[in-house]
């Protein structure tokens, strides 16, 4: 028997980062991969990101994992998480602080309207946030909503409220950082 953790073995003994895996029809596995140490630029990509060596080298070894393990499927995609990166551990909202996110609650937070669920804003930790992910312990984070006003309202959470987060993609089309000419 098999789970994602034979590929997070894989993926994280090669030196990689294991940011999601997704089963799509026909039998497609989908594998995406990051470089853990790797610096975060403002647009939320990572500084000398995965190249397409990167994801040979893991596509070659867990062709080679599976065939021992038996797994089954008929095409294996290995990717980096993209601009719209998700984040799945606590440990990821850490690495983000200070870029944008789409953050979706399980439950609405206490005294929202209507129930209000799904949130974008600037991701900051709370409190001690960083420690606490590292001792392993319930991080609590926070989100900066309205930030292009100045300072905004900031809607604190715990990780294990985040049903889902994503960064929200910068991109310059420009090449000049945003600045007129």
């Amino acid at each position: 028997m098999w789970s994602d953790s034979v590929i997070e073995q894989t993926v994280v003994g090669l030196g990689y980062e294991l940011v999601d895996v997704e089963w799509a029809g026909g039998g497609v596995l989908r594998v995406f991969i990051d470089k853990p140490e790797a610096p975060v630029r403002d647009d939320g990509s990572t500084q000398d990101g995965v190249t397409v060596d990167d994801c040979a080298r893991v596509s070659d070894q867990l062709s080679l994992v599976f065939a021992v393990e038996n797994v089954n499927y008929e095409r294996l995609e290995i990717s980096s998480p993209g601009l719209d990166r998700p984040l799945k551990k606590a440990a990821d909202f850490a690495r983000f602080e200070g870029h944008e996110a789409f953050v979706k609650l399980r439950i609405s937070p206490d005294g929202q309207p209507r129930g209000r669920k799904q949130f974008q804003g600037v991701l900051q930790s709370v409190g001690e946030a960083k420690e606490a992910v590292e001792a392993a312990a319930p991080a609590r984070f926070g989100l900066v909503l309205d930030a292009s006003e100045g300072a905004g309202e900031l809607l604190e959470f715990s990780f294990d409220e985040v049903e889902k987060a994503r960064l929200v993609p910068r991109i310059d089309f420009r090449g000049n950082g945003g600045k007129k000419r």
